[in-house]
C-alpha cells in the first residue's frame, strides 16, 4: 500500500506509484476512525510508547490504546485501565471450628491485567487500593476431591465490619462452592474483604481458592 500513517491518519507516499481509489478510500476510513476516536474518548494511542508520552491530561481524562484495545483513565498521576482484572490464589489446610481466613493469597499474573489495584493483605483478606464498584467472585475446592462433611460454607466480609457481604452454604458430600458478588462499592482507599470458610470436619482438610476480582466502574 503506497500510503504512510501519520498520527493514526493515512497519507498518500509519494515516493511510490497511487492507487487512487484505494487510496481515498484508505484516507476517509482513517479519518473516519481518528474521529470516531474523539468522541469517545480525550486521547488515543497507537501503543505504550505513545501512551507514556502524552501530555496535557487531567483527573478524570479517558484514553484508548488501539494495541491492545484497552480503555485507560487518567487517575493520581497515572493512566490507569477502566476495568483491570486480578486474580488470587489461596490454600489452607486444618478445620476451623469457626470462620477462618482461606490462606495467605497470591497474586497470579497470568490472566490479570493490573496487580496495583487490589492486593493480598493478611489470611484470607484482599485490599481493594481504589475506590470503586467491583466485581468479585471465588471458587474454593477440596485438595483431591474430597468431600465436605458436616455445615460448611463460604463468607465474604467487607472491611470495616458491615457484616455479610454474602454467605453461601456448600452441600455435604460437594467437594467444591463459590461466592459472586456483581457490585460491592468501596468508597475509601486500602478497603479490605475477607474470604472466610467455616467447617465442621472429621478431620484435617486442604481446601484451595481462587478469587477474581475485577473492577466495573
Amino acid at each position: 500500500m503506497p500510503l504512510t500513517a501519520k498520527n493514526k491518519i493515512w497519507y498518500a507516499d509519494t515516493s511510490s506509484p497511487l492507487d487512487i481509489a484505494e487510496t481515498s478510500a484508505t484516507q476517509a476510513t482513517s479519518v473516519e476512525n481518528a474521529l470516531n476516536l474523539r468522541s469517545r474518548y480525550d486521547f488515543s494511542w497507537n501503543n505504550l510508547s505513545e501512551r507514556n508520552a502524552q501530555q496535557g491530561m487531567i483527573n478524570g481524562s479517558i484514553g484508548f490504546q488501539i494495541d491492545t484495545r484497552s480503555d485507560y483513565i487518567y487517575f493520581n498521576g497515572s493512566w490507569q485501565l477502566k476495568t483491570p482484572h486480578a486474580e488470587f490464589t489461596a490454600s489452607f489446610t486444618g478445620t476451623t471450628g469457626g470462620p477462618v481466613g482461606v490462606g495467605i493469597f497470591a497474586y497470579d499474573p497470568a490472566p490479570s491485567t493490573s496487580s496495583t489495584f487490589v492486593v493480598p493483605g493478611v489470611n484470607g483478606q484482599l485490599v481493594i487500593v481504589d475506590p470503586g464498584v467491583y466485581a468479585i467472585s471465588s471458587v474454593s475446592s477440596t485438595g483431591g476431591a474430597t468431600a465436605f462433611t458436616g455445615r460448611t460454607f463460604l463468607d465474604l466480609t467487607k472491611i470495616p465490619n458491615a457484616g455479610d457481604q454474602q454467605r453461601v452454604s456448600i452441600t455435604p458430600g460437594e467437594d467444591r462452592g463459590s461466592l459472586s458478588k456483581a457490585n460491592l462499592r468501596t468508597t475509601t482507599a486500602n478497603s479490605g474483604i475477607y474470604i472466610q470458610m467455616y467447617m465442621t470436619v472429621a478431620g484435617s482438610t486442604t481446601v484451595n481458592t481462587r478469587v477474581f476480582v475485577t473492577r466495573i466502574g
